[in-house]
């Protein structure tokens, strides 16, 4: 025991004689000094710089007096404390003559008041300037956590200014920007890049869709983005060619507390040809849900010359209601008008959409959808709700040949009337529906189908009989009249009990049930049904037995 501390003690007091003479002190497990003092060799532990500012941590040490450098190896962690940087490194040399850090390998470098973290495979630090470079490939996160792929880097610490070249960074958002070269202001998070090319997230578009923009410049923070000479579409690439429709504008201004885009002097072109002019525009970015502005732009060019250009426009009229106002403008004389109603309330929906067609010369075209959904409150039923629909239109060919879009447009060759009553309890469910379908691509006097009305009843019936079970009493009724002269009258009633179920003393599963059906029609010139009245009468048994295992 004494032998170890007088160890200890001896290898202290040769480390401290070495401090005094040379620009580092070493705290390591050993230590070794050969040629006459010329080189320094330690293992497992510190060297720190006679000023105090670098502390270096590593499992191998060598320092040449001659070269006045120092070189560490294996696990390293190099922290200099007047820049509040830490580096992580495989290999590190301190040249102290011409005051330059150069470390290689698995480099992690932490500025820790800052929060930014730059990862690279070689980097050069000089001390007298307080630079940091490198010419690999890097990673630098900053601390909103935007994440940088660049070619190289050049960090002037002190003037908190670090150069990229050919970066490649990607936002909160996941959408990712590629700029030629780029400034980045380390204070406040600011960047200032040239030659942008933007590829935003498609996660709010059409999967169709390919959103993407380009600009000579860019402004980028937490808060905003701001591109000079922008160019923005969201059509497909295709190769050597222009996309089919673009927005390019002076300034295009991303402001992401607002979530909005607004464009200065902007141009809408179709195919390189400018064809509408804003001197000011703006639109919900892609992050937004519900919000005023332009929709993304569709156009249609087909071999008829029957090319339009539709703009959509989202208004967020209030809390509860918007709407979506879809014009179309062709390239001649004619322009179809769309709009999407939409209203919220507590206890109902509403949700109308209806356009108009005007064609010089010709008649106007117009078409009328709206749908309705409505809780009740109806005595002894807990759960109670109306639903109508009407659709209409001036033309029976109107809704196809202009291809019209919308929640309420599920064919465009059937359109639906109808009023829905339904009502529910625990004893007993109501449904009722009164329909009138119109076919369009048929003649008038067979176009039309009416169902007036279908019922459907279902009733839970007191079991005042011997039997262990549950009755119950369902009905189905409907009146239909379909290609002018079939008429369809159809009443069905079915008597269902279902039993207890039994286990018995072998573990068998054992119910049963019965069924007696009454069906009974009144039809004409049908071919699904006898002619006139037909009444029939049947029932049926079953038992179940199961062993479960």
């Amino acid at each position: 025991m004494k032998n170890n501390f007088f160890l200890f003690l001896a290898i202290f007091l040769f480390s401290s004689c070495i401090s005094a003479a040379d620009p580092f002190k070493f705290e390591t497990t050993d230590i070794q000094i050969t040629e006459n003092g010329n080189f320094i060799f330690a293992n497992n532990g510190k060297a720190i710089s006679f000023d105090n500012n670098l502390e270096i941590e590593a499992e191998k040490f060598k320092y040449s007096k001659e070269l006045d450098q120092l070189e560490a190896n294996n696990n390293g962690i190099a922290i200099i404390k007047s820049q509040n940087l830490k580096i992580n490194f495989d290999e590190m040399i301190v040249n102290e003559k011409i005051s330059i850090i150069e470390a290689n390998g698995n480099i992690k470098i932490y500025e820790i008041e800052k929060d930014l973290l730059i990862e690279t495979s070689s980097v050069t630090y000089d001390k007298k300037n307080n630079i940091l470079n490198s010419a690999t490939k890097s990673i630098i996160t900053d601390k909103y956590k935007n994440i940088f792929n660049v070619d190289s880097f050049y960090y002037e610490i002190s003037k908190h200014i670090l150069k990229i070249e050919n970066a490649n960074f990607k936002d909160l958002d996941n959408n990712i920007f590629k700029t030629s070269i780029a400034y980045i202001n380390t204070k406040n998070n600011k960047l200032f890049g040239k030659d942008i090319k933007a590829y935003l997230n498609n996660k709010s578009f059409n999967k169709k869709n390919e959103p993407r923009l380009k600009g000579n410049s860019v402004v980028h923070d937490n808060e905003d983005t701001i591109i000079t000479k922008g160019v923005f579409t969201t059509c497909k690439k295709r190769e050597g060619k222009c996309p089919p429709w673009q927005l390019s504008a002076e300034k295009i201004h991303h402001d992401k507390k607002k979530q909005l885009i607004n464009y200065k002097n902007a141009w809408l072109k179709v195919y390189d040809t400018p064809i509408m002019y804003f001197p000011k525009f703006f639109h919900p970015d892609p992050t937004v849900k519900r919000k005023s502005g332009f929709l993304i732009p569709t156009i249609k060019n087909s071999p008829n010359s029957d090319n339009w250009l539709n703009v959509p426009y989202f208004f967020a009229i209030a809390q509860n209601k918007d709407a979506t106002f879809s014009p179309r403008f062709y390239n001649d004389d004619k322009i179809l008008l769309q709009t999407e109603f939409r209203q919220v309330n507590f206890e109902s929906n509403h949700l109308s959409d209806f356009s108009i067609f005007k064609e010089k010369n010709k008649d106007t075209k117009t078409h009328f959808f709206y749908n309705l959904n409505k809780n009740l409150f109806v005595k002894n039923f807990e759960e109670s709700n109306i639903d109508v629909k009407v659709q209409q239109t001036s033309n029976d060919t109107y809704l196809k040949a202009n291809k019209l879009e919308s929640l309420l447009i599920k064919d465009n060759n059937i359109l639906e009337n109808s009023f829905g009553l339904n009502l529910y309890s625990n004893n007993l469910s109501v449904d009722t529906q009164f329909t009138v379908y119109e076919d369009l691509n048929k003649k008038k006097s067979d176009r039309f189908e009416y169902i007036l009305p279908i019922l459907n009843l279902t009733k839970k019936i007191n079991n005042k009989t011997n039997l262990n079970g549950e009755f119950l009493f369902t009905s189905t009724n409907k009146i239909r009249n379909y290609n002018t002269n079939i008429f369809e009258k159809i009443n069905v009633n079915d008597l269902i009990f279902n039993s207890d179920p039994k286990i018995s003393n072998m573990g068998f599963y054992n119910n049963y049930n019965f069924i007696i059906k009454n069906a009974n029609t009144d039809t004409q010139n049908s071919e699904d049904f006898k002619e006139d009245e037909n009444y029939y009468l049947s029932g049926i048994f079953q038992f179940n037995s199961s062993l479960p295992l």
